[in-house]
């Protein structure tokens, strides 16, 4: 098996895994959104600093509206709330579900919710819809991705017209109706796709795919999963770099 971290031994991770295995989603989306507040925090810092440094994570683009957003709203501090991540993900998938747009959370943002930890910044959306979409009042759009205007949160929104048949409806936040995702295998194949796009250079990437698979292989299809040799050659790979049984 291979580690995510030459700085962490086998040994170490397998209690990680098994520890990440004992909380339920709603709990493990707290801690990602824990992670995700501090990555933006920071970079919300460096904007209103001296500096104006850029919040890569934005992009040049995002970088200049994020800026301009700020500057004008100095009296935001959105990640003063504990929950902010959620309320951004509420706000944005809310108006799909009174629509009966079909979604599902997928990326790197569901990576962190199923497996380990991974550095994202946006919380990233797949709808079934073939025209641009207004979330809501509260969210400015840019191309296919808006901004939470009220939390400073990316929304990634990826459109397709191809059924969404891999997502199941998963609780993740206490108190509220379960909020659809797509399932590991299928959050597995997409960003598989993705780090092979990358000419296979985004370790970061593909270390969130193999956390992911670790933490998830008692639940996951792995007779499924390696049918798609074919298809994703990197799938052997990957199950192998995992340490887990086909």
């Amino acid at each position: 098996m291979r580690t995510q971290s030459i700085d962490t031994p086998p040994e170490i991770e397998c209690i990680q895994i098994e520890i990440m295995r004992g909380f339920s989603l709603a709990r493990k989306l707290e801690l990602a959104a824990d992670w995700m507040n501090f990555l933006t925090s920071a970079n919300q810092i460096y904007q209103r600093g001296p500096e104006q440094r850029i919040a890569a994570a934005y992009g040049k683009d995002w970088q200049k509206r994020y800026q301009r957003f700020v500057r004008h709203h100095p009296q935001v501090q959105p990640y003063s709330a504990h929950d902010a991540v959620q309320r951004a993900l509420l706000a944005a998938v809310e108006p799909l579900e009174r629509r009966r747009i079909p979604y599902g959370i997928t990326g790197r943002f569901a990576c962190s919710i199923y497996g380990l930890h991974s550095a994202t910044t946006s919380i990233e959306i797949i709808v079934e819809h073939p025209r641009h979409l207004i979330l809501s009042p509260t969210h400015t759009r840019h191309h296919d991705a808006y901004l939470d205007v009220v939390h400073l949160i990316r929304i990634d929104v990826t459109r397709t017209t191809l059924s969404l048949s891999q997502i199941i409806p998963q609780v993740l936040i206490v108190g509220h109706p379960p909020i659809m995702m797509l399932t590991p295998e299928a959050v597995t194949l997409d960003l598989l796709g993705k780090f092979a796009a990358t000419g296979k250079r985004d370790d970061a990437l593909y270390n969130d795919i193999l956390g992911m698979v670790k933490v998830q292989a008692p639940n996951m299809s792995m007779a499924l999963l390696a049918t798609q040799t074919t298809d994703y050659p990197l799938m052997n790979q990957l199950l192998d770099d995992a340490g887990v049984e086909r």
